[in-house]
């Protein structure tokens, strides 16, 4: 079976900052390791040697470093220019790849991805070696989490796409994130994607994100789409610093080293699977009707501006 990749990495990654200012985003470094050199040689790893890369800002130090990286693996590589990066969105740039892409004479499977995903080593092996049906990559969703969402129907199969205004926060048990990695069969590409993103690229919206017509071809085709699901703690989203920070302490605690979670000093709320056995806890205070009463008052307090200095100094005394 041969399997083609596709990377969209034209976007800025303007949320980090001085990184990403003369850098593609898939260049950024977890722990001195870029996320480029972890996607290649996943690929390569899996048997995946034929990789289409739409670039946009940065492109020439992004093609210089995929050079250097491609001396060893020797990947067949072709580069997908997105001239008007700067004020279009990933739909764009996908459906000039897909121009691209459809032109392929042996293409049997299509891996889409994006470029600002960190995953842990080996993370990607399962989805990778799927041989058929149509996937997107999912994780469980916890209600920190930004972006859209899917849902599944009674069967596991992907019944909607929800972008961040659908996702009820008090509702959302069922729900898993996006990960922005995608596993379609050729015939899914060619019958249904491709059409679909070029009419709508063309004729409605450029600076649409392509969730959108996934969203509506799950509505209106008889293809159904699978769920492949990955451990939170084998990815991040990078976006931010923080993202990128949370990333390297997911690479360590991988490799067996656990001092940058150990560091954190409690604040294990964002990661479920995590049980913390070494940071002292009061398992007496607050007790059980403070904490009742902070949930009865919370909607009120968060809403109204605090109380001055005098009038807290005096709370203060009296409660001492």
């Amino acid at each position: 079976m041969k399997k083609y990749a596709c990377i969209l990495a034209a976007g800025k990654g303007s949320r980090l900052k001085e990184i990403t200012k003369n850098r593609s985003k898939w260049m950024v470094e977890v722990n001195e390791n870029s996320l480029m050199n972890r996607y290649l040689k996943a690929f390569k790893k899996n048997n995946i040697e034929d990789i289409f890369i739409i670039t946009g800002h940065a492109s020439e130090s992004l093609r210089n470093e995929i050079y250097n990286i491609n001396k060893e693996l020797n990947l067949n590589i072709v580069f997908i220019h997105n001239e008007i990066y700067e004020t279009t969105n990933n739909i764009f740039s996908l459906n000039i790849a897909l121009k691209e892409i459809q032109k392929v004479k042996d293409l049997d499977r299509l891996i889409l991805a994006e470029c600002d995903i960190f995953f842990t080593d080996d993370a990607l092996n399962e989805f990778l070696s799927l041989n058929s049906g149509n996937h997107i990559l999912g994780s469980p969703y916890e209600y920190w989490m930004d972006g859209s969402c899917i849902s599944l129907n009674s069967k596991g199969q992907i019944q909607n796409l929800l972008n961040k205004n659908e996702v009820s926060k008090s509702n959302n048990k069922k729900l898993y994130k996006t990960v922005n990695w995608y596993s379609f069969s050729c015939d899914y590409v060619i019958n249904q994607l491709a059409p679909f993103v070029s009419t709508y690229s063309t004729n409605i919206s450029s600076i649409s994100y392509y969730e959108l017509v996934i969203k509506i071809l799950l509505q209106i085709s008889h293809i159904k789409l699978s769920i492949s699901i990955i451990h939170p703690s084998k990815w991040v989203e990078i976006d931010d610093s923080y993202d990128l920070e949370l990333a390297e302490c997911y690479d360590n605690a991988f490799k067996g080293n656990i001092d940058a979670f150990v560091s954190r000093y409690g604040g294990f709320w964002k990661f479920p699977w995590i049980i913390d056995l070494t940071l002292l806890v009061n398992p007496y205070f607050p007790s059980i009707e403070m904490i009742d009463e902070f949930n009865q008052l919370s909607c009120n307090a968060i809403r109204h501006y605090p109380s001055s200095q005098k009038v807290l100094a005096n709370l203060a005394s009296k409660t001492f």
